[in-house]
């Protein structure tokens, strides 16, 4: 939006008009799904990029730790990751929206991919473990990226201008 505003596309007021009735409607949809109604957004905000933050740590420090403990580690990470946005929309909510038909291929091969690098990881087959946490990393970010309004879109654009596609 911000590109928006600074072409001349929108006005002040129409940014600032989105911007507040866009806050307004998540606020309102926070207090109805979100763990802990009474926390303000500003502090959701700070707990889900504290999980998300924590998480990225274990999945990097996952990386450096071998077998069973990588899997569990980095798997950890992935899911506290994800679980910092139960502060965002609710448990419930965040559920329902992982699995609307635009998100339901993303979240299946998410949850399948951190199943896969834990079960690979008990059984010892750590090559095996190690490729599914390759397709766990690339799981979460087509997740994320799923989740944002519009994020699938502006992804396919993006891939397509980085290729010379330009149609």
């Amino acid at each position: 939006m911000d590109g928006l505003v600074a072409s001349g596309s929108l006005g002040g007021a129409a940014e600032s008009l989105a911007g507040n009735s866009a806050e307004k409607m998540m606020e309102g949809e926070v207090k109805k799904n979100a763990c802990c109604p009474s926390l303000s957004l500003k502090t959701r905000f700070i707990i889900f990029g504290i999980c998300w933050a924590t998480g990225i740590v274990f999945s990097i420090l996952g990386c450096f730790v071998g077998g069973i403990k990588m899997a569990v580690v980095y798997s950890l990470g992935t899911m506290l990751s994800i679980g910092g946005s139960f502060f965002l929309w609710g448990p419930m909510s965040q559920l329902k929206k992982s699995f609307d038909p635009d998100r339901r291929v993303a979240s299946a091969l998410l949850i399948l991919s951190i199943c896969l690098v834990i079960t690979f990881a008990i059984l010892g087959i750590t090559i095996v473990a190690l490729i599914f946490v390759v397709v766990q990393y690339a799981a979460y970010l087509w997740y994320t990226v799923c989740m944002l309004p519009y994020g699938r879109k502006l992804a396919c654009f993006c891939l397509k201008r980085g290729k010379g596609d330009d149609k």
